[in-house]
């Protein structure tokens, strides 16, 4: 992995830290930033159908999974669902002007009503784009969307 990326990906870890002073049932929570892909060898990158010069194969990209911790562990992590920006306490369009400043690209993925990801990376072409359901689609209905499913806030 670069030294570039991971310092960047410590920038969102610290920022949504430092944003989420939350309670949950009388416990504390924590945001638990996962990363649900990095580095990809080109083997497995072909196996899950990523694009073939993907800078996920070059360990320049990182793919963000959110879960919220509390007390028990895992309350939230379900293979079915994410929980909301709501849920953890950030606005999206703060985490989205963020990561529009700290990288290169980014990819919003809603896969279903559930679930979504976001994926970033610090290439050398600027751009965002977007995808729902597997299909491409303009960034600004996947926020809306996201918005009307209560994935984004």
């Amino acid at each position: 992995m670069s030294n570039l990326l991971l310092q960047r990906v410590e920038v969102v870890r610290e920022w949504a830290n430092a944003t989420t002073k939350l309670k949950y049932g009388g416990y504390d929570r924590e945001i638990g930033i996962g990363i649900g892909s990095g580095y990809r060898c080109p083997r497995h990158n072909q196996e899950i159908g990523g694009y073939t010069n993907s800078y996920h194969t070059q360990g320049l990209a990182i793919d963000w999974r959110f879960i919220l911790l509390a007390r028990p562990l895992d309350i939230w992590k379900t293979e079915n669902h994410n929980p909301t920006f709501k849920d953890l306490g950030l606005e999206f369009d703060a985490f989205y002007s963020l990561i529009g400043k700290t990288f290169s690209q980014i990819g919003l993925y809603i896969l279903d009503n559930n679930r979504y990801f976001v994926h970033t990376d610090i290439g050398f072409q600027s751009r965002v784009f977007a995808s729902l359901n597997g299909e491409p689609c303009p960034v600004e209905v996947l926020i809306k969307k996201g918005k009307e499913l209560g994935i984004f806030n």
